[in-house]
């Protein structure tokens, strides 16, 4: 078993990433009330079996159906309560990303330091490719870089307009976190290429304003 973590925390938000190899289990309950904001939940299943419960409401596009789970808990929708169980048997990997975003938050990109800019950026990026269908960084590609070249029209146009997201409270997401633009100008300017230095996250974070 390997298991690898990184949490970001400052007052605005918290963003935990956890990466796990082989044997084992993860459990935790996840609850919203009208005082928080948004809660992100992506379960990336990198290879091998990873087995979790079978939560409704997973806002992954079909292509990406049984591999990634994708949930958004707010307050203003029914969805406010998550039983998160993920148990990974041996030769499997996954990936876990929790992201708490306050809901004093307004403009994440004015109000975020950049090292916390950076992980929202990854997790706003994981987010659109999750709700599209498009798979994202398996741990074999990782260091090289994934090409997004080929999913470039889709994306494009999703980035140009998060209002025609498949899923409401996506949109909401998106607006909240006022990254989507910096997002974009990135991915044009590096290639839309994705790769394991998070090259893509800073130059998006400067373009947000956080990085110098």
């Amino acid at each position: 078993m390997q298991v690898r973590s990184t949490i970001t925390r400052e007052d605005l938000a918290e963003i935990i990433e956890i990466e796990g190899e082989g044997e084992y289990i993860y459990e935790r309950q996840l609850e919203v009330t009208e005082h928080d904001g948004y809660v992100v939940v992506l379960l990336e299943k990198l290879r091998g079996v990873i087995k979790t419960l079978d939560n409704p409401g997973n806002f992954v596009g079909d292509r990406l159906k049984g591999r990634v789970e994708l949930y958004i808990l707010n307050a203003k929708i029914e969805f406010r309560s998550l039983k998160l169980r993920v148990e990974s048997q041996a030769g499997a990997a996954f990936r876990l990303t929790m992201a708490f975003f306050r809901k004093t938050v307004t403009n994440i990109k004015e109000e975020m330091p950049c090292k916390l800019c950076k992980a929202a950026c990854k997790v706003t990026l994981s987010v659109i490719l999750a709700s599209l269908g498009i798979p994202y960084l398996d741990l074999e590609e990782a260091q090289a870089g994934i090409n997004l070249t080929g999913f470039k029209d889709e994306i494009g146009q999703f980035l140009d307009n998060p209002q025609a997201a498949a899923h409401g409270i996506v949109a909401e997401l998106l607006e909240q976190t006022g990254l989507v633009g910096a997002i974009r100008i990135a991915l044009e300017v590096l290639g839309w290429i994705c790769d394991a230095e998070d090259r893509l996250y800073t130059f998006a974070c400067s373009q947000a304003g956080c990085c110098p």
